[in-house]
């Protein structure tokens, strides 16, 4: 079981990275929060993430969290009790909210908990068609689709936002990193459509696409 731990505070980052290999837990920790976003790009099964953190704070490496991993639990840990701060955290994804100080035993329960229910990484799309958020494959038929790079990143997004219209700026810089104009997200979703007939991917107003459950 893998966990990232995103804490600045060296004698807590330490003292908690102790206790969870001692739990047999496989750890990476960090102090810094740029150097953590990075790390990201890497499948972890839980994120433990402090909000006061150096260079980029813990509500920008949440949302980081939901656009790669979707739903892998976040668990915040923060001194702040401000009750806005508080809601913000479990809008962007999180699973559960310690308030510093704590007992580390508390933090072992709270993880324990939260993987002996960690739902599956596939959501079934279709009656045929299924996508896995942690290997980020689409299952049709029971067979892999081939998607290009690009392909997979939009699919990944819209899944990761089932229901919701993701804006065409949105899409461009999640793939892009830049802002590319309308007509790249407009050809990639043309190539989407054409090669996953299994899914329906609705156009917006113009200003983005949105991927429903088919019931």
């Amino acid at each position: 079981m893998k966990i990232i731990l995103i804490e600045d505070d060296i004698y807590l980052n330490t003292l908690i990275c102790d206790v969870l290999m001692s739990q047999g837990y496989e750890v990476d920790a960090f102090a810094d929060g740029a150097k953590a976003l990075k790390a990201i790009e890497k499948d972890y099964d839980l994120y433990i993430v402090d909000l006061s953190l150096p260079n980029v704070g813990g509500f920008e490496i949440s949302k980081k969290i939901k656009e790669v991993s979707g739903i892998a639990p976040i668990i915040v840990i923060s001194a702040e009790d401000n009750i806005d701060t508080i809601l913000k955290a479990y809008d962007l994804g999180c699973q559960d909210y310690i308030k510093k100080p704590f007992h580390v035993k508390e933090l072992l329960a709270k993880i324990s908990l939260i993987l002996q229910t960690k739902p599956s990484s596939q959501i079934k799309l279709t009656k045929n068609c299924s996508y896995d958020t942690k290997s980020k494959l689409l299952i049709v038929d029971g067979a892999v689709a081939p998607l290009t790079q690009k392909e997979t990143m939009m699919l990944h997004l819209l899944v990761m936002n089932i229901g919701m219209t993701v804006s065409n700026e949105e899409a461009e810089k999640y793939i892009w990193g830049d802002h590319m104009g309308n007509g790249y997200v407009r050809q990639l979703i043309s190539k989407l459509r054409k090669k996953i007939g299994c899914v329906q991917i609705f156009n917006h107003s113009g200003n983005g696409y949105r991927l429903e459950l088919d019931a």
